[in-house]
This record gives structure tokens, sequence and C-alpha cells, in this order.
């Protein structure tokens, strides 16, 4: 919930302010590609399993579609949330990973990009 408070307050800022000096923070993010639904990227996304925490949802499905583990990274109580088409989405923000980490889906059916904003 932090940084999407941070997001929040930055998006509110004016557009164009004099400034002395500049902190430049880079996004970087993960998108995938199912290989049967080349038409679009997502962040890895899945279902809630029954009596399934969103932290617990968002590491199993990010090892099945990565083959990464972000169980020692994620923090439960840091995401951004949003309903549409009265559907929440989690979006959990996992800082300190490496460019250079390698990914190795579980199932073969997944494509990467890893980039930034």
């Amino acid at each position: 919930m932090r940084i999407f408070l941070r997001f929040k307050r930055f998006k509110n800022l004016p557009s164009s302010v004099p400034v002395k000096s500049v902190n430049i923070v880079v996004f970087q993010f993960l998108l995938v590609q199912s290989y049967w639904s080349k038409s679009s990227w997502s962040f890895p996304k899945g279902k809630v399993n029954e009596d399934e925490k969103g932290h617990d949802c968002a590491v199993r499905e990010v090892l099945e579609e990565t083959g990464f583990d972000i169980g020692p990274y994620i923090d439960p109580t840091d995401y951004m949330e949003a309903t549409v088409n009265d559907q929440t989405i989690r979006l959990y923000p996992i800082p300190g990973i490496s460019k250079d980490t390698i990914f190795k889906p579980k199932y073969p059916d997944f494509f990467f990009f890893y980039g930034h904003d």
C-alpha cells in the first residue's frame, strides 16, 4: 500500500516545477506473455485458491510463470489494489531483483519482457 500512496502523491505533483536537483527513480517490471495469447503482455497473474492469501497466490503464480521465487522478497502489506469490472486486482512490488536474473517458467508456454518505465 505504501508504494501506491507514493505513486498517488507523485501523480498529483505539478507537471512542471523549478528544481535545483533531481532524483530519478526507475521502475523495473516483469511482464509475461502466454504462448497461447500472443496479442498481449501482462503482469504474472492467476486466481486465488480457496483459503489462500493474496500474497501467497502472487508467490505461487510468479513461480509458475517465471520460475522465480519471490517469497523471500514479498511484503504482504505493500501492494496496489484496484477493482475492475467487479474483480479485485493486486500488484505487489518486489524491489531488489537483478536485471540479470534468469527466469525459467515451470510451464514452457510463457515468454518474458523485463523492462523499465
